[in-house]
């Protein structure tokens, strides 16, 4: 895993957890990250799939989507639902 796409993910992270509290009730998060330096593209697909990873693990119980595209740099978005408890 480069370092680069482990230091955007830790920051993506970070700024997740920080907000968590705030926006705990809300059935649907949405999130985004957008790459626009070329050493950033490069690793796009680490970038990807570990942002995926660490989603899954900070919401376990979630149904977590995450995509990936090619716009102005890589863009990548998650949605993450939290099922509700019956």
């Amino acid at each position: 895993m480069s370092q680069i796409a482990e230091q955007i993910v830790e920051d993506a992270m970070q700024r997740i957890e920080e907000n968590e509290l705030q926006h705990a009730a809300d059935p649907v998060r949405s999130f985004s990250l957008t790459l626009t330096d070329p050493a950033e593209i490069q690793v796009g697909a680490e970038i990807y799939f570990l942002f995926e990873q660490r989603l899954k693990g900070f919401y376990p119980d979630a149904r977590v989507v995450v995509r990936g595209h090619a716009a102005e740099g890589y863009n990548i978005t998650a949605q993450v639902e939290r099922r509700r408890s019956a």
